[in-house]
Parts: structure tokens; sequence; C-alpha cells
């Protein structure tokens, strides 16, 4: 099971763009997580898509089961 972080940013023309960081850590505080995305707006120019709006936050938690194949 794995807990990862999924940030959504406005892109302009209507647009959504998400962003996973793996192995999160879910006790993080909200205040940093927000200066987390409002520096990733500041560095938009490293991405082919620039985040310029913070929509949402989320953490996401993954159960893996494998399958038998006896």
């Amino acid at each position: 099971m794995g807990i990862s972080l999924r940030t959504t940013f406005n892109a302009g023309e209507g647009k959504k763009i998400s962003f996973s960081f793996p192995w999160a850590n879910p006790g993080a505080d909200a205040s940093d997580i927000k200066n987390l995305m409002q520096e990733m707006i500041a560095n938009g120019e490293i991405y082919a898509e620039a985040p310029t709006g913070i929509v949402s936050a989320e953490f996401v938690e993954r159960t893996v089961s494998p399958v038998e194949m006896d």
C-alpha cells in the first residue's frame, strides 16, 4: 500500500493538469502542500504546460492485491 499526493492546477484555456508524488507523507501540513504548489506555479517555465492556479490537493491511498497465477 502506498500513499501519493495528487495536486491539480489550472493550466489556462479551461485545462487542468495534475502531478502525483509517490510515497507522500499523509501527515504533511496543508500550508506546506500549498507552499509546494505555489513554488510549482512560480517555476512554471520548466513544464511543457505550466500550472497557473491551484485547484486542489489530495492524498491517494492505493492497495495492490496480487493475482495467483497457478
